[in-house]
C-alpha cells in the first residue's frame, strides 16, 4: 500500500512538472509535427541513438570479459537494447538496470554476484565519463568567455579533487576488502581507462544528438557547449528516481540551466528533450520482440 502511494505521488509530480512547463511556454505540442517533416534527419538521429547503445554495450562487454564472464557482444547488445526500452518507464533514467541485474545474474550459474556487480562498475564508469565531458564543456566556456580568474580557480579545484581521490584510492588499496573486490572483478588501469573513454564517447553522442535536435529540428541556434553543459545537468537530475525515466525533471533541469546560467529564454526549450525521448522510444520498440523471446526461453 505504501509503495503504491509513493508511485502515485511520483506520477502526480510528472503531471505537475509538465503542467508547469506548458503554462510557462517551455512546451509546444503542435511543434511535434516536425517529427514527420524531417525524415532524413530523423534517420540520422536514430543512427546516433544506435551508436549510443553500441558504446553502452561495448563498455559493459569489456567489463564482463575482464571479469572472465564469457558472453558474445551481440548478447550484451540485446540486453542493453531491451533495458533501454524499459528505461523509459522505470523510475530514474537508470531504471532499466533493475532488469539488467536479472539478465546479468542469469548469464551463468556460477558467480551470479560478480555478474550483477559488473553493472555497478559499468554505471561508475558512466558517471566518470559524464562528469569528465561536463567538466571539459565548462572549461571551454570559461576560456571562450575569457573568465581566466574563474578558470584558474576551477583548475586548482580540479587538481585538489584529483589529489583527494588519489589519496582515497591509496588508502583503500591497503584495505583487504577493497583488494578482494578488485581481484574479484579483475579491475585494472587498462579497463578503467577504456571504460571512461567509451563513456565519454557515449555521452558525446547523446549530447550531439540533443544539439542536432535543438539546432536543426527546432532551429534554436544554441551553442554546442551550452547544450553539452545543460544536458549534463539534465542527465544528473534525470537519474534521480522520482519520476519514470526521469521524465519531466530532466526537462525542467534543462530549461532551468538554460534560463538561469546561460540567459537563454527561448520558448519551448523542453521540446528538445521530449523530442529526444520520442525518438528513443520509437527506436527501442523493436526490443520488445527480444524481450518476449528472452522471457519464453
Amino acid at each position: 500500500m505504501k509503495n503504491n502511494m509513493i508511485k502515485i505521488i511520483k506520477y502526480i509530480l510528472v503531471l505537475f512538472v509538465f503542467y508547469y512547463l506548458y503554462k510557462n511556454n517551455h512546451i509546444d505540442i503542435e511543434s511535434f509535427i516536425e517529427l514527420k517533416s524531417n525524415i532524413l534527419l530523423n534517420f540520422f538521429l536514430l543512427f546516433l541513438i544506435l551508436l549510443t547503445l553500441l558504446f553502452g554495450a561495448l563498455r559493459w562487454f569489456l567489463i564482463l570479459r575482464y571479469s572472465k564472464i564469457k558472453i558474445k557482444f551481440i548478447e550484451v547488445f540485446k540486453i542493453i537494447y531491451i533495458c533501454g526500452f524499459f528505461n523509459n518507464f522505470m523510475f530514474g533514467n537508470i531504471g532499466g538496470d533493475v532488469l539488467r541485474i536479472y539478465y546479468a545474474t542469469n548469464l551463468s550459474k556460477e558467480n551470479k554476484v560478480k555478474n550483477g556487480f559488473t553493472i555497478l562498475v559499468d554505471r561508475f564508469f558512466g558517471l566518470i565519463g559524464l562528469l569528465s565531458l561536463g567538466l571539459i564543456s565548462f572549461l571551454i566556456m570559461l576560456i571562450i568567455a575569457k573568465e581566466y580568474n574563474f578558470l584558474i580557480y576551477s583548475i586548482f579545484g580540479i587538481i585538489l579533487t584529483m589529489f583527494f581521490f588519489m589519496a582515497c584510492f591509496f588508502f583503500l588499496k591497503k584495505q583487504q576488502k577493497f583488494l578482494k573486490m578488485m581481484k574479484f572483478l579483475n579491475l585494472n588501469k587498462k579497463l578503467f581507462a577504456s571504460g571512461v573513454l567509451i563513456s565519454i564517447f557515449l555521452f558525446f553522442t547523446v549530447h550531439t544528438t540533443i544539439f542536432f535536435i535543438s539546432n536543426f529540428i527546432f532551429e534554436f541556434e544554441i551553442g554546442l557547449n551550452h547544450i553539452f553543459l545543460a544536458n549534463f545537468f539534465s542527465s544528473i537530475v534525470g537519474a534521480i528516481p522520482i519520476t519514470p525515466g526521469g521524465i519531466g525533471v530532466g526537462e525542467a533541469a534543462f530549461v532551468f540551466v538554460n534560463n538561469n546560467f546561460f540567459n537563454i529564454y527561448l520558448d519551448n526549450l523542453a521540446n528538445i528533450l521530449i523530442y529526444y525521448r520520442i525518438l528513443n522510444f520509437v527506436f527501442a520498440l523493436p526490443s520488445l520482440y527480444l524481450f518476449f523471446r528472452y522471457k519464453s526461453n
